[in-house]
């Protein structure tokens, strides 16, 4: 789906089957390709269901893959010009514009990668001062105990963020979020003052908050 949402021009097409057995597959095939001019990787993703590959008895299994160097750049695409030089200033301008880029974007950072960025630095934060908030005496336990609290807490908190977007506005619910998170620091400072014990022996000031 992230390849799908991220390009302009649908380059993708999806078949939901409970059951996708090598017929059903074989199936999806024929069908697409009728409708198409090729078709390039088929993916059967059925997790624990997926079927092995074919076996014969005389020869091993082949699987091809037609991929395309320089996809989507309009007059350099499968051409050897693609191997051995840059693509220059103006083909990475079409070939952009193909995938619904930023044309004049030098070098473009997606906003999803920002987000994942500051989330992977907020939880790394967030799991050191529970290592800080253990006790020395069950230690283990606290950390399991804290761990599974954030699990539960995320999974609520993203299931509610989806009702909340859409009856304030994307606005409001990130105002709302950011009054939830300020009241929550608030509370962790008061009742969570987790505390360090110096190099000799004396009590130290909080180290993460």
């Amino acid at each position: 789906m992230a390849i799908e949402e991220s390009v302009a021009r649908p380059l993708t097409t999806f078949s939901e089957d409970e059951q996708m057995f090598r017929e059903s597959v074989r199936e999806f095939a024929e069908w697409f390709t009728a409708r198409h001019d090729r078709l390039d990787i088929l993916v059967n993703n059925a997790g624990v269901m997926a079927t092995p590959f074919e076996r014969t008895a005389d020869r091993p299994t082949l699987v091809i893959v037609d991929s395309h160097i320089a996809y989507g750049a309009p007059h350099k695409q499968d051409t050897s010009a693609a191997h051995g030089e840059p693509l220059g200033a103006e083909e990475i301008r079409l070939t952009k514009r193909r995938y619904g880029w930023p044309e004049e974007a030098r070098f473009l950072v997606p906003d999803g990668v920002r987000e994942h960025f500051a989330g992977g630095m907020a939880t790394a934060a967030l799991f050191t001062c529970m290592m800080d908030w253990c006790s020395s005496d069950a230690s283990a336990t606290d950390y399991t105990v804290q761990a599974s609290a954030v699990v539960i807490a995320t999974a609520v908190a993203a299931a509610a963020a989806g009702f909340s977007a859409q009856a304030l506005g994307y606005f409001h619910h990130f105002c709302l979020a950011a009054a939830l998170s300020l009241g929550a620091l608030l509370v962790v400072r008061r009742y969570f003052p987790g505390q360090l014990i110096s190099s000799d022996g004396h009590e130290g000031a909080a180290s993460c908050v």
